[in-house]
């Protein structure tokens, strides 16, 4: 039976990482350096075979865990790469040509979140980051806007599996500064 996924996204140390730390029963599994003190039940993963490992783990093996977050699906999308590169023996993603390794990763991303909605018994929270981009906003002005870090791509897929999706954002004053 699926379970509940979100996807919380903001700017560094807006509080994404805290949120989690107050789930009940949760694993949080650490995808880049950060505030490890906040973190009760961390699992750090420095490759993509870390991930598949936990998910196979989280399938197979009887838990307590009610909750999974990976903090944050940028930094394991890259973990995703490095994988693909390897196998490959490219120097990086983009040496694919065309798009087709960042395809590559996006499948590899697709299959592990499908794995977890379906195949195990836990609630999941994808952590990602926001940056600030500047728009056009007419007579040469430009507005300021919050978007996600991630590709429109990645977003497309994770979207499939996603229950909820909130942003942890900064509020603009009069001006429109952040």
């Amino acid at each position: 039976k699926p379970r509940f996924q979100m996807l919380l996204m903001g700017p560094g140390g807006i509080g994404k990482t805290t949120f989690c730390t107050k789930l009940p029963n949760h694993l949080i599994l650490v995808t880049e350096p950060g505030d490890d003190f906040k973190r009760r039940r961390p699992l750090k993963l420095e490759t993509w075979k870390d991930f598949t490992d936990v998910v196979d783990l989280l399938g197979t093996q009887k838990h307590d865990i009610e909750w999974v977050s990976v903090d944050t699906l940028d930094k394991l999308w890259t973990l995703g790469a490095d994988c693909i590169c390897k196998e490959e023996g490219w120097a990086e993603i983009g040496d694919a040509g065309y798009g087709s390794g960042y395809s590559k990763v996006n499948e590899l991303l697709r299959s592990q979140a499908y794995r977890l909605h379906y195949e195990t018994r836990v609630n999941i929270v994808w952590t990602a980051h926001t940056k600030i981009v500047e728009e056009p906003k007419g007579k040469g002005e430009t507005k300021k806007k919050i978007v996600p870090s991630l590709m429109p791509s990645t977003l497309n897929i994770m979207n499939e599996f996603i229950t909820s999706t909130v942003y942890l954002g900064l509020r603009a004053n009069e001006n429109g500064d952040f």
